[in-house]
């Protein structure tokens, strides 16, 4: 997940449930929230926060969500696709391409 990814989750779904909750209006909160779920993707985080809300009234903690979203995949980085990247492999190839294009400069 990245900010914009956490920022939805927060205004989007959560305000739905909690209006006026204090996390909700916490920028510290949200940055906690961001740090535990960045690795998983925002499909899986929503429907562990839905899941959350059916099984319990209270604000889901981010380590609840967590808890409820599939592993990431093993090698991922998190927040990477966001920037392009599949994998550190993908990261390398993608890098060096650019560092042999600056060299014909």
């Amino acid at each position: 997940m990245t900010p914009d990814d956490t920022r939805n989750l927060f205004e989007q779904l959560l305000s739905k449930y909690f209006q006026g909750h204090p996390r909700l209006l916490d920028p510290a909160q949200r940055t906690a929230y961001h740090e535990i779920l960045e690795p998983y993707r925002p499909a899986d985080v929503k429907a562990a926060v839905l899941r959350c809300l059916r099984e319990k009234r209270y604000f889901p903690d981010p380590q609840e969500i967590a808890s409820r979203c599939p592993a990431p995949a093993a090698g991922a980085f998190p927040g990477w696709p966001a920037y392009g990247y599949r994998d550190e492999a993908d990261y390398e190839r993608q890098m060096q391409s650019i560092l042999e294009e600056a060299e014909k400069l």
